[in-house]
């Protein structure tokens, strides 16, 4: 385990850059430190699985809406962990959005994300709210991966939200589906 500690400098660009501390073992860097703030290093998973839209840690599960048939396609089903389950927006929306709402202010750093082969998702955004109304834009997703693989998108975000969301802003379909969200980050 190694430490090595960075002044204040400016970057390629002329930015000056706050005082940093990196912390490695071999190769592998287990965090980075930027002032007061961790910007790496305690990312774990935040939502519990699912088996319903509550979560066991207090937070909630909800979307802009759910496709119903044949079966409705909750949100949970997004959180559940199961490949064989998907969260499928109602029909129509203009902008779906799926979101879990937790219990205490989370920061959240990084999401991951797996959409069905059908009902393509091509952008979206992920946002932040502590009221539920008003919305922070935290990061773009563009060109969302249509592989069925689980992808995963770093977040350059420090603020602590209550709900934080997947807010779609451009599909090819009239309806848009995830087999797979999670959000990662810590408890401030």
């Amino acid at each position: 385990m190694g430490i090595i500690k960075i002044g204040s400098s400016k970057n390629r660009k002329g930015v000056t850059v706050s005082p940093s501390t990196v912390l490695f073992n071999g190769n592998d860097v287990k965090s980075i430190k930027s002032g007061s703030t961790t910007i790496w290093g305690k990312s774990k998973p935040l939502v519990p699985t699912l088996t319903s839209n509550n979560g066991s840690d207090g937070g909630v599960a909800s979307s802009s809406g759910i496709h119903t048939h044949p079966s409705p396609y909750y949100e949970f089903y997004a959180f559940d962990n199961n490949d064989s389950t998907c969260w499928v927006s109602g029909g129509y929306e203009l902008n779906p959005w799926l979101q879990y709402s937790f219990a205490e202010p989370m920061v959240v750093n990084c999401i991951s994300y797996r959409q069905t082969e059908s009902y393509r998702i091509n952008s979206a955004k992920i946002q932040g709210s502590n009221n539920g109304e008003q919305w922070d834009d935290l990061s773009d997703v563009f060109n969302v991966e249509k592989d069925n693989e689980v992808h995963k998108k770093h977040i350059d975000n420090t603020k602590s939200y209550i709900h934080y969301r997947f807010s779609v802003t451009s599909a090819s379909d009239y309806t848009m589906s995830l087999y797979h969200l999670q959000f990662y980050g810590y408890q401030p």
